[in-house]
């Protein structure tokens, strides 16, 4: 019989060697399904971006690259227009301060910088620092997304089914 634990480790596990099998594929799948912060919040996969690292490094930065790559020839780049030290400069940026995202955040960061008026702010160069103002930007709506979902909403009961707040009234009033 497998617990909830053991399932959770399997799905895990599959989904890591599918993505160290093939990054882009797995990425696309991902990037193709996620369209705003709520179905990011929502999603079955856990694992931030951190764990990827441990996980499958080279995958992970490959993945990040291509977003990089893919951005700037969106608008029109050419492809040389970033030097590759930059690029790994912006991908070492985003894995060290972004390491609680999942693979989904990065997927919908990279797709609002490159549909969402309100990200693109760039004035004719793309570099570091516009990537990395993508990344706060969404990090702050993100935020605000975590903030207001329903799972850090819920309604605390104690055993008997009572309000935590009408409890903790009834037991204060009781010290008093």
């Amino acid at each position: 019989m497998e617990t909830g634990i053991t399932l959770a480790s399997k799905e895990k596990s599959e989904m890591v060697k599918a993505f160290s099998t093939s990054p882009i594929a797995f990425t696309k799948s991902i990037s193709d399904s996620v369209i705003t912060i709520r179905q990011v919040l929502d999603t079955d996969n856990p694992i931030q971006l951190s764990e990827w690292m441990r996980e499958a490094p080279n995958q992970m930065r490959a993945v990040l690259i291509k977003f990089i790559e893919g951005t700037l020839m969106f608008f029109s780049f050419p492809k040389d227009a970033m030097p590759n030290q930059q690029i790994v400069m912006i991908v070492n940026d985003i894995l060290e301060k972004y390491y609680y995202f999942r693979l989904e955040d990065v997927c919908l960061c990279f797709k609002k910088g490159r549909m969402d008026s309100t990200y693109r702010k760039f004035y004719g160069r793309l570099d570091g620092s516009v990537f990395l103002d993508w990344f706060a930007k969404y990090d702050k709506e993100r935020e605000e997304a975590v903030q207001s979902h329903p799972s850090n909403n819920l309604k605390v009961e104690d055993y008997n089914g009572v309000p935590y707040e009408l409890y903790k009234e009834e037991l204060l009033a009781k010290i008093e």
